[in-house]
């Protein structure tokens, strides 16, 4: 997890606390929302998806720093974004405001920008895209 958001989280909040990081990535395995993502047998990642009000968010796409760059997030995104589809449930997700790369690929991938916080930006894609 560190090696994948470490530096969002620094430029974002100015550092890295490791037992905060930690006891929030356990509150998620602890709820069962998180799926570890391999690639021929080999961990490279965590996706968590949630079914809420009538939508899924998407609370988590993370992958390996070594893996990025080779459309492995696109076609996991694309993926949920064909479940969402098929189910006719828009998509949410929320991303840090230092995170281009990953808010240029769910624009994309057609969501729009719906709102923010301080740290993030909140988008949303609908089925009728």
């Amino acid at each position: 997890m560190k090696a994948s958001y470490s530096d969002h989280v620094v430029a974002t909040w100015g550092s890295w606390d490791e037992p905060d990081q930690q006891r929030r990535f356990a509150d998620r395995f602890a709820r069962g929302v998180d799926r570890v993502i391999l690639v021929e047998g080999e961990r490279v990642g965590v996706l968590a998806v949630e079914e809420k009000r009538g939508e899924l968010f998407l609370a988590n796409i993370e992958i390996a720093p070594g893996w990025r760059g080779k459309g492995l997030g696109t076609a996991i995104l694309r993926s949920v974004l064909d479940r969402a589809r098929a189910d006719g449930l828009a998509v949410t997700l929320q991303v840090l405001k230092v995170n281009r790369r990953a808010a240029s690929l769910y624009k994309r991938e057609g969501f729009e920008f719906v709102g923010e916080t301080a740290t993030h930006r909140l988008m949303r894609w609908s089925p009728a895209q």
